[in-house]
């Protein structure tokens, strides 16, 4: 088994606990600007970067090479060289090995300058472990050893105990058990007088596997002992891993093999080690193989050998392709043996056409000595020729001849090596050709199958995470109202991220939806200069802290109006800018371009962040494709892949220029009208300056039938009707009921003031309680809001159809829910109260069932002549063909408003509206 792995990361992170440190990182970050000093400032960020390590290799390096920024300018020369040992041990962590090394010989270089001589020991461990990375021995151990004498002068035990761990393992890897064995046994001592749990655990099971393991389990046992106290499981994957194989090869005992197998698997899963979990699942297949289980065999060796081909591991692949072979021979499965058999055998082939190329380069490697030597011989006999000038044409001539020969004889062999390996390269060429197109065909059927079965969990997991993050954000809200100091903050912090997760899940609903058919546009007229700057001025704020510079650059011309789909575009936008910020380090910058040619819009997103490899951008636009320099980048894959679907709805495109390191530009282009000028009062703002208060208001509503109105909640979840009675009960009275049966029980003994219902529910949907409503004259009228985890625009207009007054989907905001619920019921009551005192003097040709059509038609009106700031009552009542009088009875009777506070409420839901989509 191979440790190189957990040795070198043990020297690098050890005894980090992850849910300790976030906190600490918060606060640094928190104090970072209001710091009075520089050099405060530099010690933070290299305890930032040190913190990092363990949860962000992205962060820890973007401190690292700000502490090198800040300490070269306040010429801090101890700062600047930790500096240089945290970025290259970040980079060396995250595999680039090369950036390490940079980074080690500018930090020797000024460690040197400076004398330092304990810095120096610590850059010389890093120089051994990144030379070990690259499978250069002697320079690992050259280096360890410089790193031992360093850290001895400077009288840094703790930094020797660590080496000592390191060279065990750079012996281990030369096969040298008796060196390593000593290493190990001194950093096992060391790290016992400073009590080092952690690093002692992985000592131990390097102690067992460097001995004779069936003398040496008692080293395995006490590594399992710290390892479970210190809950370090990464060593408990390697642990339990070698336990299980220490009862399948040593003891023969399958039972306990499997028990300890299966807990090595677990936490290799769990610490994210794909390369022991494939190790472990083949394991786990051999122990089911002896135990005669073979469908088990089979499950854990394809998944081993799933896991075997991501890493790469020829090996492994050869092994589990015989193993299959083996399983399907035993269950008589022939085609399926035949199959394994031959992906077996040709794999083998290939290894064998490795080994002999080795073989050619090695006696190429021959040929050029024996040239050399040729050479020689060559000169000593020219020396001897002369000397005995006699001779000198007779040897010559032996000399010229024995030379031609071996060229003669050399050229003969490499010929003959060459056709022979031409012919097998294409005999190898033919078969993979066949198995790739064989294995093409039955995933591109297996995989049709899996994305129509993703699509529908993603629609349905989607509906069913709404409810528990109601019960989640709600009452969080609530809490973070009623309390302050830094546990509001905290709250705060778990409110804001249950809106990431609420975001997340509307993003996978969306795509779901898109995955089962196009839907339609909704479009609409839109100022699009004005839009992109309220979009792109959200982003602001997020440079700043980010220390990115900004610029967007519109046409000279006048605003164009344009008739789109708004909430497609802007999901466009919003992701390529997102992107941009997100790949570019501070310092760099974002551009949004905008041109306008031929009736087309060309809006370009340009970043200075670190590209995109030219192997990845024919495949940036991919369902769930991750590039080459996204290893430490968080995302999904899909956002690109969702952008470029809904640029092809709107009729346009997204294309892609990148180079590594360089930058990148996308570009989206759209075909539209660009013929008509938008007003000249649009004004977009710069910054976010509408804030929303989340504490409640004290609501009290004039009761019918008690001192508080009655309303009803039909609602199955038990925990949501206990949330939803603990925020209305101070305001209403609550009655309960489980489902639509229920409700109409209720709503034939009680009179209610309103009713508020999910849509799913057992035996009667909320849908179907509401038509129940609707056939009686008296519940008709009562208001009515749907609440309820469904937010498909089809269900909405569901809903509204069947004559509901609100509908809100979760999770929801209380103090919204309330004052909504306060609305209504108020509006209802002076309706009520307005009509049984006025309707003697109101002589409008009014019917019961128009009433929704006319404020309808008034609000339609509004909302076409939202942007003009001058549109009054008097203008309304001419486009709506009524008097001024006239029309304030109605809007009194009908909905208990004026028409000025009518036209104010319709402003104030479309500003509503749009922040919300903001």
């Amino acid at each position: 088994m191979k440790l190189s792995y957990f040795f070198f990361f043990i020297i690098l992170f050890t005894n980090n606990i992850v849910s300790s440190q976030t906190a600490i990182i918060d606060s640094i970050i928190n104090n970072l600007e209001s710091m009075p000093e520089d050099t405060m400032k530099v010690g933070a960020l290299l305890k930032l970067s040190k913190l990092s390590q363990n949860m962000d290799m992205e962060q820890s390096i973007k401190y690292g090479k700000e502490a090198i920024l800040l300490s070269k300018k306040i010429n801090h020369k101890n700062a600047e060289i930790k500096s240089y040992y945290m970025l290259s041990s970040g980079f060396l962590a995250s595999g680039e090995v090369d950036s390490s090394l940079f980074y080690l010989k500018i930090g020797e270089e000024v460690a040197k300058k400076e004398n330092d001589i304990l810095m120096l020991g610590n850059l010389y461990s890093i120089f051994s472990m990144a030379y070990r990375y690259i499978a250069d021995n002697e320079n690992a151990i050259k280096y360890a050893y410089k790193s031992l004498k360093f850290l001895e002068e400077a009288k840094d035990t703790v930094g020797m105990y660590y080496t000592y761990n390191s060279l065990g393992a750079i012996y281990w890897d030369k096969n040298d058990t008796s060196n390593a064995k000593k290493f190990f046994l001194k950093s096992v001592k060391g790290l016992e007088e400073i009590k080092d749990s952690t690093s002692l655990a992985i000592n131990y099971l390097a102690l067992y596997l460097a001995g004779n393991r069936k003398y040496n389990f008692h080293f395995l046992e006490k590594a399992q002992t710290i390892a479970d106290k210190t809950n370090n499981f990464h060593a408990l994957a390697q642990i339990y891993g070698n336990m299980g194989e220490y009862y399948l090869l040593e003891l023969k005992d399958m039972e306990k093999a499997k028990f300890y197998y299966k807990k090595g698997l677990d936490y290799s899963k769990y610490v994210g080690d794909i390369y022991f979990e494939a190790k472990t699942l083949s394991s786990l297949g051999d122990v089911y193989l002896k135990l005669g289980i073979v469908d088990s065999s089979v499950y854990y060796t394809n998944k081993a050998l799933r896991l075997s081909k991501r890493i790469g591991s020829p090996k492994e692949i050869k092994r589990e392709f015989y193993r299959l072979y083996e399983l399907n021979k035993s269950m008589s499965k022939t085609d399926s043996a035949l199959y394994y058999l031959e992906l077996y055998k040709n794999l083998q082939d290939s290894l064998y056409n490795d080994n002999i190329s080795k073989s050619n380069a090695e006696a190429y490697a021959k040929y050029d000595t024996e040239k050399k030597e040729a050479e020689i011989i060559k000169q000593k006999l020219k020396v001897e020729l002369e000397k005995k000038k006699r001779n000198r044409t007779i040897f010559g001539g032996i000399a010229l001849l024995l030379l031609v020969s071996l060229l003669y004889q050399w050229f003969a062999n490499r010929q003959k090596r060459r056709n022979k390996e031409s012919e097998l390269a294409l005999k190898l060429k033919n078969k993979e050709t066949e198995l790739a197109l064989k294995l093409k065909n039955a995933e591109s059927k297996n995989l049709k199958e899996l994305n129509n079965a993703k699509s529908r969990f993603f629609a349905n997991i989607t509906h069913e995470f709404r409810t528990p993050l109601t019960l989640i954000m709600g009452p969080l809200q609530d809490v973070i109202g009623k309390i302050k100091g830094e546990n509001k903050e905290t709250l705060k912090i778990a409110h804001s991220n249950s809106q990431k997760l609420l975001t997340l899940v509307n993003d996978i609903l969306d795509l779901s939806t898109l995955e089962e058919g196009s839907p339609e546009l909704n479009k609409s007229d839109v100022c699009l200069f004005a839009f992109l700057k309220r979009v792109f001025y959200s982003y602001e704020s997020y440079a700043k802290v980010r220390q990115i510079s900004t610029e967007m650059v519109l046409p000279p011309n006048k605003d164009v109006l344009v008739n789109i789909d708004l909430e497609k575009l802007e999901k466009i936008v919003n992701n390529l800018l997102s992107n941009a910020f997100k790949y570019t380090e501070a310092g760099g910058s974002v551009r949004l371009l905008v041109e306008l040619k031929d009736n087309n819009v060309f809006i370009s997103v340009q970043d200075s962040g670190v590209g995109i490899d030219e192997n990845d951008v024919k495949h940036i636009f991919e369902r769930y494709y991750q590039g080459q320099n996204s290893e430490n980048i968080t995302g999904t894959g899909i956002g690109l892949s969702f952008a470029d679907r809904l640029a092809k709805m709107m009729g346009g495109s997204i294309s892609v220029e990148s180079k590594r390191n360089e930058g990148s530009i996308f570009t989206l282009q759209l075909p539209l009208d660009l013929s008509k000028e938008c007003p000249e009062d649009v004004v977009v703002s710069n910054n976010n300056d509408l804030l929303v208060d989340t504490e409640k208001s004290n609501y009290k509503v004039k009761a019918i039938f008690a001192d508080k109105p009655r309303i009803l909640i039909v609602e199955d979840n038990y925990e949501m009707q206990k949330y939803l009675s603990s925020i209305l009960e101070e305001y209403f009275h609550v009655e309960l009921a489980e489902n639509g049966f229920e409700g109409l029980k209720k709503l034939k003994e009680n009179k209610y003031d309103l009713v508020s219902s999910d849509v799913m529910m057992p035996g009667m949907d909320g849908f179907v309680f509401r038509q129940e409503m609707n056939k009686n004259l008296e519940w008709r009228n009562i208001p009515f809001i749907l609440l309820t985890a469904r937010s498909l625009k089809e269900d909405k207009l569901r809903g509204f159809k069947l004559g509901v007054d609100d509908y809100i989907t979760k999770p929801f905001n209380s103090t919204e829910y309330i004052a909504r619920i306060n609305n209504l019921i108020i509006n209802k009551q002076e309706r009520d109260k307005w009509i049984n005192d006025k309707m003697e003097d109101i002589n409008l040709p009014l019917e019961k069932n128009n009433d929704s059509d006319i404020i309808e038609e008034l609000e339609r009106i509004i909302l076409e002549n939202i942007d003009d700031p001058d549109f009054k009552v008097s203008k309304l009542a001419i486009k709506s063909n009524y008097s001024q009088r006239n029309l304030s009875r109605m809007t009194k009777k009908l909905i208990g408003l004026t028409p000025v506070n009518l036209i104010l409420e319709v402003r104030l839901q479309k500003a509503y509206q749009l922040l919300k989509s903001n």
